[in-house]
């Protein structure tokens, strides 16, 4: 099973994180993320953002991702548990930025340089959400998970 989630999320690339904000009220952000395989989800978001606030009080998160051809009889997506955190090393950042400007055109010349992103005063920078427990179905296939696995 995980094997046709990680497909399914390496296939898609629009996904909605919750979290919850610094003062605890729920909130969702739409996000624009590149898959790791390792289970993580790779995205962009400002460092002022009031998801990436509440996420340094609380680094649970939740995402949703979806087949947007589905329907009420037809549907496909995943539910996604995990943690998120703050990419600091200058080695997976170069090598992310890189995969994330080949799936994202126009999205390489919005990068600072390594140094910038990775340092604790990046206005700017990539996000990691690992998958730790999931839900997936896929109608066609006749998967519907009632409770979460375990990545």
């Amino acid at each position: 099973m995980k094997r046709e989630v990680a497909d399914f999320l390496q296939s898609h690339c629009v996904g909605v994180l919750a979290t919850l904000a610094a003062d605890g009220s729920p909130q969702a952000a739409t996000i624009f993320y590149i898959f790791d395989n390792e289970g993580g989800l790779i995205f962009k978001s400002r460092a002022t953002s009031e998801h990436i606030i509440g996420l340094e009080k609380n680094s649970l998160a939740a995402v949703a991702v979806y087949d947007h051809e589905s329907n009420y009889k037809e549907k496909t997506g995943v539910q996604l548990k995990g943690v998120v955190s703050r990419i600091t090393d200058f080695s997976r950042m170069s090598d992310y930025i890189v995969q994330y400007g080949k799936s994202f055109e126009g999205s390489l010349e919005k990068f600072s340089p390594v140094a910038e992103l990775i340092s604790s005063a990046a206005s700017s920078t990539l996000y990691r959400f690992q998958v730790s427990s999931f839900k997936y179905t896929d109608s066609a296939a006749g998967i519907a998970d009632i409770e979460y696995r375990t990545w």
